[in-house]
């Protein structure tokens, strides 16, 4: 895996969700779905317990992924979740 700097509001978002930095890797690694974000970013999209989450990141030039955040989500990418609502 390409190398990670999680944002502090990442890692604040992550505390509140009771997430490691495990976590977010397994779901880069692994995510159920990609879709486009604003501004050249992209959202990875996995499940736990049930429960939808998005991941929001960069791909910087130096190569590295920045999470920019993890947010939990009501819907997953298939059934209509944007990044407006």
């Amino acid at each position: 895996m390409t190398s990670i700097l999680l944002t502090r509001h990442a890692r604040n978002r992550m505390r509140r969700l009771g997430w490691k930095e495990g976590d977010v890797v397994a779901l880069l690694e692994n995510p159920q779905a990609i879709t486009p974000s604003i501004n050249g970013r992209e959202n990875a999209w996995g499940q736990r317990q049930g429960q939808w989450y998005r991941i929001t990141f960069i791909h910087e030039l130096s190569g590295r992924i920045a999470v920019i955040t993890v947010t939990e989500r009501r819907k997953g990418p298939q059934e209509g979740d944007t990044d407006e609502d």
